[in-house]
């Protein structure tokens, strides 16, 4: 996955002459162009669903113009809004218009990272409605098994693993998954 942040520049054309010049792209477009990214996690803001909207298919759009000009046929979006959604209705009400609006992106759309703040305890939120329409991960909240117990009776679809919270955390977790199917 390229990670496409809530500040990152989507067209060559948005850069401006203060940009870094280490001969990495500056834009979308150019990682794109460069390297064909054809996995892109799109960091939202959790707060504007107009902005989050708007983002989402800008991103789209760019990446399928491009990849299709390369022959690329895939392309794959996952939205990321660092846990600053006061509840799950502000996602639901988000891809509810991402479908209405660009259906294509929808389609791209894998899945939702950690929509709400990160303690499961504090805010017990019902994830059933987002997983209805995409699976909705858990990330920051996944301390522990017992927090990955609560949030699979929550209604959350996964967790994604990552070593980074340590590989013995990520096997149990891997292994945790499998029981359940």
């Amino acid at each position: 996955f390229h990670l496409v942040g809530g500040l990152d520049k989507l067209r060559a054309s948005e850069v401006n002459a203060k940009a870094l010049r280490d001969g990495r792209p500056n834009s979308l477009d150019r990682w794109i162009e460069q390297d064909g990214v054809y996995c892109l996690k799109v960091k939202l803001r959790g707060t504007d669903s107009d902005w989050d909207l708007q983002r989402t298919i800008e991103v789209y759009r760019i990446a399928n113009e491009l990849l299709a000009r390369q022959g690329q046929t895939q392309l794959h979006l996952s939205a990321d809004t660092n846990e600053q959604c006061e509840s799950p209705d502000y996602i639901v009400d988000y891809l509810r218009r991402l479908k209405e609006s660009e259906p294509r992106a929808y389609d791209a759309l894998l899945y939702v990272e950690q929509p709400t703040e990160r303690e499961l305890t504090a805010h017990r939120f019902d994830m059933r409605a987002i997983a209805k329409l995409k699976p909705v991960i858990l990330d920051e909240s996944l301390i522990g098994l017992n927090e990955m117990d609560l949030a699979l009776a929550l209604g959350w679809s996964g967790v994604a693993l990552k070593t980074c919270k340590g590989h013995s955390m990520a096997l149990l977790t891997a292994a945790r998954c499998h029981m359940d199917k």
